[in-house]
């Protein structure tokens, strides 16, 4: 109940400023770029994925440290493969927007996602940390499939006077989003630690099951918006 106050205050300030944005000549936000439906869906499959994306960068060190009892530095050394993996595809991913078929790899890439998450969802006290590190690896491939042709594909969909606008919109959204993200999971594995049910396992593993879950949810609500996604760019 504590949380209700402030988030009906930020609905509010968020109405006041999209209201703000969209009545003024020159906005801090080009609010007009949402009528670019092409634009519109990658940029909801990018804020999907920000959610999980940022909210597993917690709900990791948690399980390794909370659950499987080990130190900060075996946390962090779970999470090196797959930034290892994005350093060396990252360049590679925007080659691929232009060489293969751009949804047929952002589905591939969701896929993979999906697969890495269904994984550390079956995450249980007897598993191994090896374990949580493949399928984060796995999670970090699909992502790294994804998120620059995702980003590419929102901006080459506007007008040419629209893109500065079109990118100012995105980052702020995805950042939203990142935030939102974090806060969502970590709250569901914060409750179900805090619930008085016997889970017969650890509280946190619980709710952490639930959170890998629920991202792997997201993203098949992902797959479904990319095979509306368009390759032919938008004109003014």
């Amino acid at each position: 109940m504590k949380g209700i106050v402030p988030l009906v205050i930020g609905i509010i300030l968020l109405a006041g400023f999209v209201k703000c944005q969209w009545g003024v000549p020159h906005p801090l936000l080009n609010l007009r770029v949402f009528k670019y439906k092409q634009f519109n869906l990658p940029l909801i499959i990018n804020m999907l994925l920000m959610v999980t994306m940022y909210g597993n960068s917690v709900i990791i060190p948690i399980l390794v440290q909370n659950v499987f009892h080990q130190s900060a530095f075996v946390s962090g050394l779970t999470l090196t493969p797959g930034a290892i993996l994005t350093t060396f595809i990252s360049p590679l991913s925007g080659h691929f927007y232009d060489k293969y078929d751009f949804r047929k790899m952002v589905i591939i890439g969701l896929s993979i996602d999906i697969v890495g998450s269904l994984l550390l969802s079956s995450t249980g006290s007897g598993s191994s940390i090896m374990f949580v590190v493949v399928g984060q690896t796995i999670r970090q491939l699909g992502l790294v499939l994804v998120l620059i042709p995702i980003q590419t594909h929102a901006w080459s969909m506007l007008p040419a006077h629209a893109i500065p606008d079109g990118v100012a919109v995105y980052n702020t959204m995805r950042q939203v989003a990142a935030s939102f993200g974090t806060a969502l999971l970590v709250a569901i594995i914060s409750l179900t630690a805090n619930s008085h049910i016997n889970f017969h396992m650890n509280s946190q593993l619980v709710g952490i099951k639930i959170s890998y879950t629920l991202s792997s949810l997201m993203l098949v609500i992902c797959i479904i918006l990319a095979w509306r996604l368009e390759k032919n760019r938008t004109l003014d």
